[in-house]
């Protein structure tokens, strides 16, 4: 289903669809948040973070802190030095790095390592 899903824009005359699988991260701009998806398309809306989280209720949506939700379906790789997520589409996003071991754990829950020690 994780393909197939939408999440519906609304303006003023219209609306516009775009699929959940294309979401790389939402970031809180103050009582806004920026959609963040593949291909560098940015779409604002009048909502807090929080309330896009709640809204989705998107199992792989992770609040990695107060200023991002990330779409974990879509990280290609995590450099734990640099503090750095690249998704997919080769964008990225450096991330607090006092968020590094709770995102780490969160990605070792829903991806477990087969056959290594998860210590890296």
């Amino acid at each position: 289903m994780y393909f197939f899903a939408k999440i519906m824009f609304n303006y003023a005359d219209s609306f516009e669809l775009m699929a959940l699988c294309k979401l790389n991260y939402i970031e809180a701009s103050g009582n806004y948040s920026n959609y963040h998806f593949t291909g560098s398309q940015i779409k604002l809306v009048t909502s807090n973070l929080k309330h896009c989280c709640e809204t989705l209720q998107f199992e792989y949506l992770y609040r990695v802190c107060n200023s991002f939700a990330i779409n974990v379906l879509n990280v290609a790789c995590y450099d734990k030095s640099s503090f750095t997520i690249t998704f997919r589409d080769g964008s990225t996003l450096v991330i607090p790095e006092g968020h590094n071991t709770s995102f780490k754990k969160f990605m070792q829950s829903k991806f477990p390592c087969n056959g290594c020690d998860n210590s890296h």
